[in-house]
């Protein structure tokens, strides 16, 4: 880690130094979450690479180490992409590498098929096997992305926010929105869809000639400043900045909601492996879900306990499982890509 900034936050400054990955002789496979528990004190350091900022990676840290205060933690800052290939350059060397990550199905298993993933029986941790939470035993769901419809509440009349999806065709809105360039949320639409139906309404939304934006939080900006009058599409928590400015911004949430779910998973090359293990799993837990989305405004519907959770309670969600996203990664992949330039090419 060499010439990138990264945090150590130690609630009892508490510093263990192994020789190497193999120092703690268990089978990370067996393990019961005291016995991962136990393993991790002799560890005593956590490496994690995510993309938040370092404000908010603290604020779940301290409510982590709140619990396992006899560990410590190195943060690195790194966003998604770049993130998946330094793991990978990391991981080819041998390692070290990162502890814990999370990252989409699809490049979990591309990880795992290199054999740069650790498997994990979840079982043994209280988790249901084979379940979305657990999918396989490689990752376990600890988040997700919730797609939205923003508006601005001065430029949209409370009676002709959307309620369906047909609503987004209105011409009266013809140029008057946004999205981000990136179809993600669409895309999870296929489920429910499926890729002749997905195909056809995006033809037709094209038609609304939408303008594109180079990441969520630009378009969400875009809405608050009065630019365009609605944004769809957009990942739910980064909009958050924006309305806790106090822009005129405002959330509405069609049917069915796409939903892309996280996975986190363990590097085979980490050198606290057990460590990693727990905090993995304390992210996955109700507990830790709660304290991702108090310091993100990420907050999953699969997780009892979240403010999401009881937002969504009722609504009908489409999202694409861990098989289908990784079993249909090429193809799921051009169609990204394909509606990508539908969108670009009104």
């Amino acid at each position: 880690m060499n010439g990138t900034p990264y945090l150590t936050l130690s609630a009892a400054a508490l510093a263990v130094h192994l020789s190497g990955a193999g120092a703690i002789a268990q089978d990370l496979e067996t393990q019961t979450l005291e016995e991962v528990a136990q393993a991790a004190q002799e560890e005593g350091t956590i490496v994690w690479y995510e993309s938040i900022p370092l404000e908010e990676a603290e604020e779940v840290m301290n409510d982590f180490l709140a619990d396992y205060p006899d560990l410590e933690f190195n943060y690195v800052t790194v966003g998604g992409s770049q993130r998946l290939a330094r793991v990978t350059q990391e991981s080819l060397g041998g390692g070290p590498t990162a502890d814990v990550l999370t990252d989409v199905a699809g490049s979990v298993m591309m990880m795992a098929d290199r054999g740069f993933v650790r498997a994990v029986d979840w079982e043994k941790l209280g988790v249901e096997p084979g379940s979305e939470n657990a999918p396989n035993e490689y990752m376990l769901r600890t988040n997700a992305a919730v797609y939205v419809t923003l508006y601005n509440t001065n430029l949209v009349d409370e009676a002709d926010v959307p309620k369906t999806y047909d609503d987004l065709l209105d011409e009266k809105y013809t140029g008057q929105w946004g999205t981000w360039a990136r179809p993600n949320g669409i895309v999870n639409l296929l489920p429910a869809w499926g890729e002749e139906q997905t195909r056809e309404y995006v033809e037709a939304l094209a038609e609304t000639r939408p303008t594109l934006y180079r990441n969520p939080q630009a378009a969400a900006e875009a809405v608050g400043a009065g630019e365009i009058a609605m944004a769809h599409f957009e990942p739910y928590h980064t909009a958050l900045p924006t309305i806790e400015k106090g822009a005129p911004v405002a959330v509405a949430f069609l049917e069915p909601v796409p939903v892309a779910s996280l996975y986190g998973y363990l590097p085979e090359f980490a050198e606290h492996p057990n460590a990693g293990k727990l905090f993995l799993s304390w992210l996955a837990s109700p507990e830790g879900a709660a304290s991702v989305e108090r310091a993100t405004g990420r907050g999953s519907p699969f997780s009892p306990g979240t403010e999401m959770s009881a937002t969504m309670e009722g609504m009908e969600v489409s999202t694409l499982t861990a098989e289908e996203e990784s079993g249909r990664a090429d193809e799921i992949g051009a169609l990204e890509n394909e509606i990508a330039e539908m969108l670009r090419g009104h």
